[in-house]
């Protein structure tokens, strides 16, 4: 049993067609759930889950108060009956193999974590400087980070743990326990010191004790790039989260793991200039990343609740 968790925040009409895509998986509906779980304020995503639930005899809905997108999939594991968790977000869209190949890979015992492509879904004419970042070759194929873009060579193989991101991550359930979850991620914008790195945990865990982690191109989806995310000014604002972000592994760990130290480094290399664009915003990133970074740390000298969340031996 594959359990799909599917955090939700105020994107009623994204969430539809993530449901949407999930009718058609190759993968028969019995031997997968898909649990929603709500963030929001109101009740549209209850409504919508309600009517899959109807079509299509699998969905549960779950309504989590607490903020975070952390929270939510702890609350998805919490509540699933499969023993493969596949976390991904309300703005993607499965393919129709997403499933069925995730479930293969996972017939070998040996296998902790599989993830896929995350194509771009573009919602608007897309800038000529984003165009140029998409293009550019990134981990051995074609990668925007902090859209959670990334497109890799079709095939299956083994792949570097830190390049399966949450919005299209399977592992095993005993595999993310023994992890200790995820750390804080895609808090609100007021909440932002408590932010950390996100699915980290799992990679560090997987890393450490050598399991597999396997890219399957099969086990591809397509993520929404909205048009408010398609600007500069989101970039610069995600490059000072990724500030807080390093911030809170360097704090945490009381160490900065290469792997994980050189993610912003490894970020910058499709920026490399070629426009005026490209130069500016490349400018702005490294300035953004390093106040990010600084304001962190003050936050962490400062404000005791800042260092009691940083030090919390679990957040599951």
């Amino acid at each position: 049993m594959l359990s799909v968790v599917i955090p939700t925040h105020q994107r009623p009409d994204l969430l539809e067609i993530a449901l949407e895509a999930l009718q058609y998986q190759a993968l028969p509906l019995t031997e997968f759930e898909v649990i929603v779980v709500d963030n929001s304020v109101d009740s549209s995503a209850r409504s919508i889950a309600s009517a899959f639930q109807k079509r299509l005899g699998n969905v549960r809905y779950i309504r989590e108060a607490s903020p975070g997108f952390h929270t939510c999939c702890h609350r998805g594991v919490q509540a699933a009956r499969g023993d493969i968790i596949v976390f991904t977000h309300d703005d993607v869209q499965a393919t129709e193999t997403w499933l069925a190949s995730i479930a293969r890979n996972f017939e070998d015992p040996q296998v902790a974590l599989v993830g896929g492509n995350c194509y771009p879904d573009f919602r608007d004419v897309v800038p000529k400087w984003l165009t140029k970042l998409w293009q550019r070759s990134v981990f051995g194929g074609h990668a925007i980070p902090w859209l959670g873009l990334l497109a890799l060579p079709t095939g299956r193989r083994t792949i570097n743990p830190y390049l399966i991101w949450n919005c299209n991550l399977a592992v095993r359930k005993d595999v993310f326990t023994a992890a200790g979850g995820f750390h804080p991620d895609y808090m609100p914008p007021q909440m932002v010191r408590f932010r950390g790195d996100g699915s980290g945990p799992v990679s560090d865990f997987v890393m450490k004790h050598r399991l597999l982690s396997i890219f399957d191109s099969g086990a591809s989806v397509y993520h929404a790039v909205l048009p408010e995310r398609m600007t500069t000014d989101f970039l610069e604002r995600r490059a000072y989260d990724q500030g807080v972000i390093d911030s809170y592994v360097h704090l945490r760990n009381n160490r900065c793991e290469p792997l994980r130290a050189s993610s912003f480094k490894a970020y910058l290399r499709a920026f490399e200039p070629e426009s005026a664009t490209l130069v500016r915003l490349r400018q702005a990133l490294i300035a953004n990343f390093r106040q990010g970074f600084l304001d962190h740390q003050q936050m962490y000298q400062s404000d005791p609740e800042v260092r009691a969340w940083i030090h919390k031996e679990s957040y599951l």
